[in-house]
């Protein structure tokens, strides 16, 4: 891992080659000081996917477009770090009016003088207007961290530099529908941005601006289209604790934090359609890539959809068997130690005997080998410990069951039934497993599970 001098080194490095690539001249302090802006924005405790290492991945060498985009693009994300850093509000303060308490309640100013030509390059290429609320749709830290951009390098880069810099940065603003031609409409707004502003673009250049961006905002979603699931959920598991501030609090997170976060996390990826992941402008990517990797998101998507839906109806069960023997509690009290854990709901579970003939092949085989191998993230989620028991749980009801058990599980979470009316719905092998299992951990809870579990074997 990087320490924060290394961060600040490379991002420093960056800065200064993209800049030589442009072939602008500055002080050595210029590039250093516009690295401490980015590593201050994307280094809060917050962060654990949108940090300075990620902006660094998306850097190109030779691009150096992409580059000042991907070190910018991300500086602002109100809803994770709740506000802004200090060098971030100084910058955009002049442009944006808090509208209350709430972080995300904000429009943009009233007025903005038509000499602060690169802001109006900025809202032009966005879309956006001065006096406009922010954060009602989509795009708002995106358009921030461009008003940043813009900012720090108005009187550094060209017009022109900055102008396609912020497209490209527009550009991530992600799952557009294909439907609606996102970015012809961004094409038009570059082209009447550059005719206003008098900022000389010709056709062809406008053309290979947005191709450039496409690329890089295709970049930043690439997770969603490797060929490994398991890669693509690593990602995803990185996301819950930035969105999830009680799964910051290490072994402290309850059941139902982990259970609040894993359905977050569900409604959010199970709405996404494949094929507004990735965009395509006038030929680029080529049609051939395209489709390999929409295959692959299809796949992950589906893939990912099941294990979260597993994962879930799992975190819900032990949730309700808490909630019977007293309250909600600390994951790390109600599943032990991961180590015992696995050997004993191994034993317990009975998974490989529970199982029909050998695993099945195409996507329900991808989660059953994904179940059994576990998601890694930056912080436990409760994944590893549950491994045994959510393979369990797959080989005994299979998806269409799982979703059927978690309709039920909403009904619990709405308060529309007991836990003890929902565990009753529940296969009675499958609940007398994980009753069992969780009596090991928390001896405390055994006289009160005793009647979910039947001592005859099966």
């Amino acid at each position: 891992m990087l320490t924060p001098n290394d961060l600040l080194q490379r991002l420093t490095s960056a800065i200064s080659h993209a800049f030589h690539q442009l072939g602008v001249h500055t002080s050595p302090q210029v590039p250093a000081s516009l690295a401490g802006t980015i590593h201050q924005a994307m280094s809060t405790e917050r962060r654990y996917y949108h940090t300075p290492e990620h902006a660094l991945a998306l850097c190109e060498a030779e691009n150096p477009l992409q580059t000042l985009a991907a070190l910018f693009h991300d500086v602002v994300y109100v809803q994770v770090d709740r506000g802004f850093s200090a060098d971030v509000w100084e910058a955009i303060a002049p442009y944006v009016e808090r509208q209350g308490s709430d972080a995300t309640h904000l429009m943009l100013a009233d007025s903005i003088p038509l000499t602060e030509r690169s802001i109006h390059m900025v809202l032009g290429v966005f879309g956006s207007v001065a006096g406009q609320a922010l954060f009602t749709n989509g795009g708002s830290n995106e358009l921030l961290s461009s008003l940043v951009m813009a900012v720090k390098l108005d009187g550094i880069l060209s017009e022109k530099v900055l102008l396609q810099v912020a497209t490209y940065i527009e550009a991530t603003i992600p799952f557009r529908n294909i439907s609606s031609r996102p970015f012809e409409h961004v094409a038009q707004r570059l082209l009447k941005v550059s005719q206003e502003l008098n900022i000389p673009m010709q056709e062809g250049e406008v053309v290979r601006t947005i191709q450039g961006a496409v690329l890089f905002a295709n970049r930043d979603v690439a997770n969603f289209t490797r060929p490994d699931p398991a890669v693509f959920l690593e990602g995803t598991w990185t996301l819950l604790p930035e969105f999830h501030a009680p799964l910051r609090r290490g072994e402290e997170y309850t059941l139902g934090d982990c259970r609040r976060a894993l359905q977050a996390m569900r409604a959010f990826l199970c709405s996404i359609v494949a094929e507004n992941v990735l965009h395509q402008y006038q030929g680029v990517p080529s049609q051939v890539e395209m489709e390999a990797n929409l295959a692959n998101i299809h796949h992950n998507l589906g893939v990912g959809c099941t294990y979260l839906e597993t994962k879930l109806l799992v975190m819900a069960v032990l949730e309700a068997l808490a909630l019977v023997c007293g309250g909600d509690m600390p994951a790390a009290l109600f599943l032990g130690d991961i180590h015992t854990e696995q050997e004993q709901l191994s034993r317990e579970s009975s998974a490989t005997d529970e199982m029909l003939g050998v695993p099945p092949t195409g996507m329900e085989g991808a989660v059953y080998a994904l179940l059994e191998r576990g998601v890694r993230g930056p912080v436990d989620l409760a994944d590893m410990k549950t491994r045994s028991l959510a393979r369990y749980f797959y080989a005994r009801l299979g998806p269409a069951q799982i979703r059927h058990q978690l309709e039920q599980a909403q009904e619990m979470f709405a308060g529309k039934i007991t836990p003890e009316g929902f565990l009753q719905g529940l296969d009675s092998r499958l609940l007398e497993v994980t009753a069992r299992a969780v009596t090991l951990q928390a001896p405390a809870c055994h006289d009160r599970l005793a009647g979910w579990i039947r001592q005859e074997k099966r």
